[in-house]
């Protein structure tokens, strides 16, 4: 009686092993990309006609953040106003709290500042950093 062996050939074993190891590591970065957010401390994507001059962060107890933020409207001759968010973030980037308020009309060169306060059970304790968000309306 006669055996017959049957073989793969090699280079198919080398193209099936390299595709395995290219899509495992393509699906994992995939898997591993997170949305980066930019603080204003670390980088500043200007679009709007208005600038961050100050923040000023105090933490009040367990459970109570106050954020004060200023903007100046850097044009020199129109009226803009704008929707200023602020995130709250854990030290992942999430989001923990957030508030929104329209600035109103702020004139030509003017300035304007709003005090945010966020109060929450042991807010202190998972805050990590503030993320401001400009959206100019006029």
């Amino acid at each position: 009686m006669r055996k017959v062996r049957r073989s793969v050939p090699l280079w198919l074993v080398i193209v099936l092993l390299l595709a395995t190891v290219t899509l495992t590591a393509t699906a994992l970065t995939v898997w591993m990309l997170q949305v980066e957010r930019i603080n204003i401390w670390e980088g500043q994507i200007q679009d709007t006609d208005f600038t961050v001059i100050e923040i000023d962060t105090k933490i009040k107890g367990k459970h109570r953040i106050d954020i004060t933020l200023a903007l100046k409207n850097n044009d020199a001759s129109n009226t803009h106003s704008a929707d200023v968010t602020v995130q709250l973030l854990d030290s992942n980037g999430n989001v923990i709290l957030e508030q929104t308020v329209n600035t109103g009309d702020v004139v030509a060169g003017g300035t304007w500042s709003y005090t945010f306060t966020f109060t929450q059970n042991n807010l202190v304790s998972q805050y990590d950093r503030p993320f401001i968000i400009v959206e100019q309306g006029s």
